[in-house]
């Protein structure tokens, strides 16, 4: 349940992990965070100034990879053999799945009432040129 597993859930998407893996990997995206603003002096204080992340995510197919990860994997309160729950970083929690599950063995742990951690400020798409026109413009 937890952000990286799913984003990423590499072999837990079923009963053979090989295809699995396989799964996983037509969805992968390259991501990357990168953080504005200057550091907080003490960060448990709000000292007013404005600060994050911008998430960059590169892949070929927006809807096969991107929106299908956001929609499916991380959105998606039934994931991983867990029910009601939505990614604990990025989904989009409301009222009801506030819950992340430590999934483990012999027992499990339940933390409830997450508040969001993210706000998202805005997005874009934008669209990078192909192998081949890329290819082109080095030819020239």
């Amino acid at each position: 349940g937890s952000h990286i597993r799913r984003a990423n859930p590499r072999d837990s998407l079923g009963p053979v992990p090989e295809s699995a893996l396989a799964s996983a990997n037509r969805h992968r995206i390259l991501r990357r965070g990168r953080s504005y603003g200057d550091r907080a002096a003490d960060p448990r204080a709000d000292d007013g100034i404005e600060r994050g992340l911008f998430f960059i995510c590169l892949n070929s197919d927006i809807e096969r990879q991107f929106e299908f990860v956001q929609q499916t994997w991380l959105n998606n309160p039934v994931f991983g053999g867990l029910n009601g729950e939505v990614d604990p970083i990025v989904g989009n929690l409301v009222k009801g799945d506030e819950i992340f599950t430590e999934q483990a063995d012999p027992l499990r742990r339940r933390v409830h009432d997450l508040r969001r951690f993210v706000t998202v400020k805005g997005g874009a798409y934008f669209f990078l040129p192909g192998i081949r026109a890329l290819r082109y413009i080095a030819s020239l």
